[in-house]
């Protein structure tokens, strides 16, 4: 089975009257100007202020409880400072996907929202990693304006299994379950790929640079990583530790991985990835006024 369905996704991808998801034109045009180091909060803000919807949205977030405060934030760049420029990026782009990974066949097969509890929690748990080491350089050659994004999309490719191949991926799931096994490598031994890999090759398709890509597709396989990525990489995978630590979400991953296995990652010991979590739990509010927004 697992060469017929890597053939089949590979189909998939290439095959251009199949109804992938596809990112809409506002939410390139956020990538586009972002990934530009010359664009500011005020360029990014008269951009979504063209945009009614998600105006809208980045206001509502920057007026929700957690962030408190004194009186109403009604300017799109007072909210953008609020929030965080990475964090509104990624925010438009959740935006525009989470509809479209919002389907039926996942919905019986994945407690979706969950996932993308796990995902924001992940987002929230890297820019504590980065944070918390101090001068390292989590993005290899880059800067850390990837780690938001790509902690958010990191488990997309779950979702796309359960949309695209539901009948294979429910018996994937069902063993993983009921040996307790790592579902990245059920993934690989019974479809021949993982959801990690299946993520990646749908962001090539959305123009995605490598510095998102890239650490995306190998945040299960840290040490085989292209060199200027294993660092954004590693992030990914720590993050994933934090956020079950802190039980944010569930990435339906019945594997059990205890904190002490992240030990000495980014030369972070066990008290230092219990403060992390610790943290990570604080902002629980946060994590979840980010998903009522996204969806």
């Amino acid at each position: 089975m697992r060469d017929t369905i890597k053939q089949a996704i590979i189909d998939l991808l290439r095959d251009k009257r199949t109804q992938l998801p596809t990112l809409p034109v506002v939410v390139q045009n956020v990538i586009r100007i972002s990934r530009d180091d010359s664009t500011s909060t005020a360029d990014l803000a008269a951009f979504i202020a063209q945009d009614q919807a998600l105006a809208n949205k980045v206001l509502r977030l920057a007026n929700s409880p957690y962030y408190g405060m004194g009186r109403k934030v009604d300017s799109i760049q007072r909210a953008i400072t609020i929030i965080g420029f990475d964090e509104v990026v990624s925010l438009a782009i959740g935006i525009g996907v989470f509809p479209a990974l919002k389907k039926g066949s996942a919905l019986s097969l994945l407690d979706v929202e969950a996932l993308w509890l796990h995902a924001i929690g992940a987002c929230f748990a890297g820019r504590l990693i980065c944070s918390y080491v101090n001068g390292l350089d989590c993005q290899g050659q880059h800067n850390e304006k990837s780690v938001f994004l790509t902690c958010l999309l990191h488990d997309i490719g779950k979702i796309l299994f359960a949309i695209y191949f539901p009948d294979e991926y429910k018996k994937v799931l069902a063993r993983a379950a009921k040996e307790e096994l790592p579902l990245d490598k059920v993934e690989v031994d019974m479809l021949g790929i993982d959801h990690a890999t299946f993520a990646a090759l749908l962001m090539r398709q959305w123009n995605f640079p490598d510095s998102i890509v890239q650490p995306v597709r190998f945040h299960h396989r840290v040490a085989k990583a292209p060199a200027d990525f294993q660092a954004d990489a590693g992030v990914i995978w720590l993050a994933n530790h934090l956020v079950r630590a802190a039980a944010i979400g569930s990435s339906a991953n019945p594997a059990r991985y205890p904190l002490r296995e992240a030990t000495g990652v980014f030369l972070i010991e066990r008290e230092g990835l219990r403060e992390l979590a610790d943290a990570l739990s604080g902002q629980r509010q946060e994590i979840e006024n980010f998903l009522s927004v996204m969806q």
